[in-house]
């Protein structure tokens, strides 16, 4: 009897503290559901802030709208998806953003899961051999040093064609070479220097749905200012654009020529390898696209 006792205090003392421990989990997570609850009762969605004809203009989403389409969506899809893209990952929702996107850049589109490794794995499937980069470029693409062979070279001495003794050497020689470039650096001189040198171009896109006169982008922008078409989408070989920067979720895409796109779905990591963004998410961000592009 008293080994019963024994046993049945050990039990108690080993039970007590994990079932404490898992109320105490409990309590913290119904803190942070209620404190994200209060979040979205309180915050409104912006809409990114483009400028045109020297005014700046806010556009506002209708908050209680896309949450409300957001909760129609995980019903259809759930929140999570089943894996990779080319593995039980692509729904409905995936195939026409894509479509989506094809309208909007006139070109075939990929979307990925994470803007991270959109840049790293979009240029990794064209291999090139070396990558020139400009010293005032953003984060992610300073992130190729990682995987590329990377000449850093300043916007300036770029156009004005002050290469490094190593550069001229690359240049001469029949190579696969890519500019990487922020939009901001995007300019007529630029791609004549890109032509010139048969370069290669990406383009990370920074005025996704907020630049130009029917908010196309970057390109638009630089031919309305000229009042004439002098820059292209169609002469960029490949689009990278940022989902995290324009709607605050997660995800990214690349658009270009259909084969290179065809080659990033059999050879683009964090295409291949990584699990497909939520089709909710994904298709959260079709609705906002639709209203961004149909305000009057």
């Amino acid at each position: 009897m008293k080994a019963q006792y024994i046993a049945a205090a050990s039990g108690i003392a080993i039970i007590y503290p994990m079932i404490m421990l898992r109320r105490k989990i409990h309590n913290k997570m119904k803190e942070r559901q209620d404190q994200a609850q209060s979040i979205l009762n309180t915050v409104q969605c912006q809409k990114p802030q483009y400028t045109q004809e020297n005014k700046t203009q806010t556009m506002i989403f209708d908050t209680n709208k896309a949450i409300d389409y957001f909760k129609t969506q995980l019903n259809k899809y759930g929140f999570g998806s089943c894996g990779p893209r080319g593995f039980l990952g692509s729904f409905t929702s995936h195939l026409k953003l894509e479509k989506d996107l094809e309208d909007y850049y006139d070109a075939t589109s990929i979307i990925f899961s994470s803007f991270a490794s959109t840049i790293q794995s979009s240029l990794s499937s064209v291999v090139p051999d070396f990558v020139i980069c400009f010293d005032n470029c953003s984060p992610e693409i300073r992130r190729l040093q990682e995987s590329q062979k990377v000449i850093i070279i300043s916007e300036a001495d770029f156009i004005a064609k002050k290469f490094s003794a190593e550069l001229t050497q690359l240049l001469a020689q029949p190579m696969n070479a890519w500019v990487v470039f922020d939009s901001t650096s995007l300019s007529v001189e630029l791609m004549n220097v890109c032509n010139q040198f048969k370069l290669r171009t990406l383009m990370n896109e920074k005025g996704f749905l907020q630049l130009g006169k029917t908010k196309r982008g970057t390109a638009e922008h630089l031919n309305d200012k000229a009042g004439k078409e002098v820059i292209s989408n169609r002469d960029i070989d490949l689009i990278t654009t940022s989902f995290e920067d324009t709607f605050g979720i997660p995800g990214g895409a690349c658009s270009g020529a259909m084969l290179l796109i065809g080659n990033m779905r059999t050879a683009a990591l964090g295409y291949c390898y990584s699990a497909s963004q939520s089709p909710s998410l994904v298709a959260v961000i079709r609705w906002m696209m639709r209203e961004i592009l149909n305000e009057k």
